[in-house]
């Protein structure tokens, strides 16, 4: 058997708020892993917002070092 592997590249912009709500972090990203630096940001509840052209996601994340 012979299988395809198709790997979807879907851009999406990725926004981290700081619990004041203020833009910590912003970058376009695209396929299915990324690493984004956190160890700079202090203990506490973040938010996640990921946007692409057809959908929208938003959570809350906790940091804890």
């Amino acid at each position: 058997d012979t299988y395809n592997k198709f790997l979807i590249q879907i851009e999406v912009n990725f926004v981290l708020y700081s619990p004041l709500g203020n833009v910590i972090y912003e970058q376009k990203v695209q396929g299915d892993t990324n690493e984004i630096p956190i160890s700079h940001l202090s203990n506490g509840i973040y938010l996640l917002h990921l946007t692409s052209d057809k959908h929208v996601y938003a959570a809350k994340i906790q940091i804890q070092h």
